[in-house]
Parts: structure tokens; C-alpha cells; sequence
């Protein structure tokens, strides 16, 4: 399963302190720790400040290997029409075509719904003044048994 993974809102408190950046990561890193059948792409505002090789260094040693690539900034790649109110949602779905990835078996977890279709079945949507919490990870693992 593709998890698509926004950081402000999801791994820490959106607005927060730099101090409590990724306070809630440890939540995720423990589901990618059990199963090697998630892989993450990051779609955070953040890709548009850091390359690649940075924001992997944000996660553990040892889950840094589930960090497959990050999503396409709308700005500079041609966008499905269908999506143009819907930024987040395109950029998904223009990763998953450029990388081949032909698949259902995807989530995106983001504070932000007004960034994807209303009601788009595929995101899981955090508080963004708490971030992930248990119930967001028993979501997540729900979803991959469904999908």
C-alpha cells in the first residue's frame, strides 16, 4: 500500500514549534516497523523547501528505506483538468502515473480536505492541531486490510 503523506497537521501539530516537529511520526514509524507492505511518497508542502534526499532524513534509520519519492509540485507539471480546485489529489495522481503505478491500493493522510474532492474516499484526514493519533493508525491499518 502507497501511503501519501503530508507533515504539518499529520506528524506533528500543524503551527506547532519547531521543537515538536515530527512528534507524532513515532506513530507511523511503529506501522512501517510491523509491515513491509507500505511504502510512502511524501506530498507535504515541505518537498517544495527540501529535495528528497533531506526529507528522508527527517524519519528513522531504519524506516527511511519504506520513503519511496515525493509528489510532483502542481506548479511545474501539466495537471489533470477533472482536478485543477483539487492540488493535492492531482499531484497523487500525476505521481502515479509518471512512476507507473497503476494502483488502487493507495491512501493519502492530510489535515487539509479542501485539497482533494469532497468526500474522496482515499484520505485519511488528521486534526491539524494534533496531527496522527492511534485512531488515525487504526484507520490506516483498516484500509490496507480493505483495499
Amino acid at each position: 500500500m502507497l501511503i501519501f503523506l503530508d507533515f504539518d497537521g499529520v506528524l506533528h501539530p500543524d503551527g506547532c514549534n519547531p521543537s515538536s516537529y515530527f512528534s507524532q511520526a513515532p506513530l507511523l514509524e511503529a506501522i512501517l516497523r510491523q509491515s513491509a507492505d507500505f511504502e510512502v511518497v511524501i506530498s507535504s508542502s515541505w518537498r517544495h523547501r527540501r529535495p528528497f534526499d533531506e526529507l528522508v532524513l527527517l524519519f528513522s534509520t531504519d524506516v527511511r528505506k519504506y520513503i519511496v519519492g515525493i509528489t510532483p509540485d502542481s506548479r511545474y507539471v501539466e495537471m489533470p483538468v477533472r482536478l485543477g480546485l483539487y492540488p493535492r489529489q492531482a499531484e497523487i495522481e500525476v505521481w502515479l502515473r509518471e512512476n507507473a503505478r497503476a494502483t488502487d491500493n493507495w491512501v493519502a493522510i492530510d489535515d487539509r480536505p479542501w485539497l482533494f474532492k469532497p468526500f474522496f474516499p482515499r484520505l485519511i484526514k488528521t486534526q491539524p492541531d494534533c496531527g496522527m493519533t492511534l485512531q488515525t493508525c487504526e484507520e490506516l491499518l483498516r484500509r490496507k486490510g480493505s483495499l
